[in-house]
């Protein structure tokens, strides 16, 4: 009897430790976790990943273009699931993953949407079935098992539409779409009619050397992307012309920010910024800035200082949240999903929902943190991971937050197909 429970234990940790595993491997017990994404997509195609103390990569949420990685298209994976084992880091985009793996090789899978998955094909399988010629037939498609697409990569990040990687020899490598948003003079190796001739770029292409550090803006409304050179210095390329030189573009009374179509220097002594628009950054002493709206002057003098002793610090949509120094969390920002955690309080009100004007202290004890859009993801010292925010539909789309409703459920909307009330999920406390 004791020979055969020894077998048994054996065999149990052959299994817990197998590093690739199927959509329907959920997880059970919570492992130890080091690192922690979420995407800051559109609200149905909301997903989020972690990757454990054994390098294992885990992903939850919104699956309806494969982004997940687990070979299929199920709509919503609210638990947990093992994707693939040897994962350093991983990046979330509009409906779309990069993975990049210990030996340093970069995979991807999603939406193929204008070649933002840096392979030059077209998938292997449907995303939308209502192809319209007006977009090339990648925008229907999308890849459920994650590809190699590149070796020697370093760092990785996700836009709207595109992808940007660095090397290991400091080279930064962008493609996707639009080519605007590149960094490389508007340039690519694709291109369809719409009311003007509109390029992409379906493989990586070379932008730029002795880079340390790359963000990329992965909200609805923009596309700019913030790099950090070896030396300190940042610069800018993509949709944030107002910023740098205060033009605007206006066309039938619609609003466009003037594209920068090549990297820009913006300035010197950044350790890190919030999102591809800088609107937080980080200087080298430890201070944290913030846009303050001003679009004339010189760059400098269109930040604001908040506080001191920073050390990281992630942007949402429509949120902030920082680590300090001494490992404390803080968030400030729209409260209206419950995503700073303080169960949807705030010093004043925007749009007539909870707002948080001031830096608020959340939680001590915080190792990583990572914002969505409406939903933050806190990775505590001792491996837990707690997420509050919006969370889904009790229709069974969302979950978000790996796992089905929140403590907070009493608005709703009517299905119009069904007839059915369908309640909106929010967890507006940190739960484990």
């Amino acid at each position: 009897m004791r020979r055969i429970s020894s077998a048994l234990l054996a065999f149990l940790i052959m299994i817990a430790l197998v590093p690739v595993a199927s959509a329907n491997n959920s997880a059970d017990i919570n492992p130890n976790y080091k690192t922690v994404y979420m995407s800051d997509s559109l609200n149905s195609q909301q997903f989020a990943a972690a990757i454990d103390e054994n390098n294992v990569l885990w992903m939850w949420g919104a699956n309806y273009a494969g982004q997940l990685g687990v070979g299929n298209r199920q709509a919503t994976v609210p638990n947990p699931v093992k994707v693939m084992g040897n994962v350093a880091s991983v990046a979330l985009g509009n409906a779309s993953t990069a993975i990049l793996k210990m030996d340093g090789s970069l995979w991807t899978c999603g939406w193929c949407h204008l070649g933002m998955l840096g392979d030059g094909g077209t998938g292997n399988a449907d995303y939308d079935s209502d192809w319209n010629e007006s977009y090339p037939i990648t925008s229907f498609r999308c890849q459920t098992v994650p590809q190699k697409i590149m070796d020697d990569v370093i760092s990785v990040c996700c836009g709207t539409n595109y992808m940007a990687a660095i090397k290991y020899d400091g080279s930064l490598w962008t493609w996707g779409g639009w080519s605007s948003y590149l960094g490389n003079g508007n340039k690519g190796n694709a291109m369809i009619k719409l009311a003007e001739d509109a390029y992409y770029q379906t493989i990586p292409i070379k932008i730029m050397e002795d880079v340390a550090d790359v963000s990329c803006s992965s909200g609805a409304s923009s596309s700019t992307t913030a790099v950090i050179k070896k030396d300190g210095s940042l610069w800018m390329f993509g949709s944030c012309g107002e910023f740098i030189n205060g033009k605007v573009h206006w066309v039938d009374g619609v609003y466009y920010d003037p594209i920068i179509y090549t990297p820009t220097k913006i300035m010197d002594n950044v350790k890190a910024v919030g999102a591809g628009g800088a609107g937080m950054i980080v200087k080298a002493d430890g201070s944290l800035w913030r846009r303050n709206g001003k679009t004339s002057g010189t760059i400098e003098s269109k930040y604001d200082k908040v506080m001191d002793g920073v050390k990281s610090l992630s942007h949402g949509t429509d949120h902030v949240m920082i680590i300090k120094e001494d490992d404390s969390l803080w968030g400030w920002g729209s409260n209206a999903s419950g995503q700073l955690g303080n169960d949807g309080n705030g010093d004043s009100t925007y749009n007539g929902s909870a707002n948080q004007s001031a830096p608020l202290k959340i939680m001590d004890d915080v190792a990583m943190v990572s914002c969505g859009r409406r939903a933050s993801m806190v990775l505590k010292k001792d491996g837990s991971i707690w997420t509050m925010g919006f969370n889904g539909w009790s229709n069974g789309n969302g979950s978000y937050l790996g796992y089905v409703g929140g403590n907070y459920d009493n608005k709703f909307f009517t299905d119009q197909e069904t007839g059915t009330r369908v309640y909106i999920y929010y967890q507006t406390i940190p739960k484990q």
